[in-house]
């Protein structure tokens, strides 16, 4: 029994926190609010540029893209996972 009972005599030991951490400005809801419209007028337009990057697929997947590419699902493998992506988009 004496191996299920705690005998640690620090119970009452204080962990120093530090000090409190608070934010340099305070703000109400409704000054959020006010800026959110404020900001919306500001916003740019994000364009997308596509860039030219590889993917590390499995070579069942990799022989799947080649077979269907061979069949005449696309000119080439990129084609093939074009069409596939935009047949599940739709």
């Amino acid at each position: 029994m004496s191996l299920v009972r705690n005998n640690n005599k620090e119970k009452n030991k204080i962990i120093p926190r530090g000090s409190d951490i608070k934010p340099k400005k305070e703000f109400s809801i409704d000054e959020l609010e006010n800026n959110n419209e404020e900001t919306t007028a500001h916003r740019q337009i994000f364009e997308y540029i596509p860039a030219v990057t590889s993917i590390k697929v499995d070579t069942k997947i990799r022989d799947k893209v080649n077979t269907l590419s061979l069949i005449g699902y696309g000119e080439n493998q990129k084609e093939v996972i074009e069409n596939a992506l935009d047949s599940v988009i739709n």
